[in-house]
This record gives structure tokens, sequence and C-alpha cells, in this order.
């Protein structure tokens, strides 16, 4: 593991194409890509301005330590830029949820 990086996520040199017509030893699914490591945080506080009035205050954080994301890893051993880490995970539809860091306050009447 502590050889990882973006320009090398395995030993690529461990791996040899096979003759044409067969299929290599390597087990199926052994290459493991990086994961995401995403954490949100939600802080919510309420406050009474009069009898029947209030606020409430809200503020989230999206991905709140800023962990970039990766695609797995090319390990077609045939093409160049094998072993490489490519462009981040893309954001499915629009939360959010693999991209940098985002805060989102908001402030709410209610009566």
């Amino acid at each position: 593991r502590g050889e990882r990086g973006v320009e090398r996520w395995f030993d690529s040199s461990c791996f040899v194409t096979p003759e044409p017509g067969k299929f290599g030893n390597s087990a199926p699914n052994s290459l493991v890509g990086p994961g995401v490591n995403v954490h949100h945080l939600s802080l919510v506080k309420r406050f009474e301005v009069a009898e029947r009035v209030g606020v409430i205050y809200s503020i989230g954080a999206s991905n709140l330590f800023n962990h970039p994301h990766f695609e797995a890893p090319r390990n077609n051993i045939s093409t160049p830029g094998v072993a490489e880490l490519h462009q981040g995970i893309p954001d499915w539809g629009g939360t959010y949820k693999n991209t940098e860091r985002r805060f989102q306050m908001k402030l709410r009447v209610e009566w």
C-alpha cells in the first residue's frame, strides 16, 4: 500500500499479456480501486422569535474533509497508462456527493 499513488496504483510488472487464445492465471477482481471517502455534516438550530414565530438556521457541508475521488485504475495491461488513476468520479444527479467540499446555509422563518 505504501507505493500506491495516482501514477501507479498497482505494480503492472507483475502481470504479462497471455498468449492469444489463452486466459491468464490472475484471479478475477483481484485489483481494488481507491474507494470513496465522503463525509457529510449538517447542523440545525431553531430560535423562537415570538410565541408563534420561529427561525430555523441550518448549515450543511458535503465532502467535509475534501478527499479527492478517482475512478478505478486502468487494468488492461496491453494498453499504455495501465495502473494509473484517472479523472474524478462523475457527480451523478448533481447532488455534490463526489465533488469538492461545499457548504450550504439556510434560514427559514415559520409562523
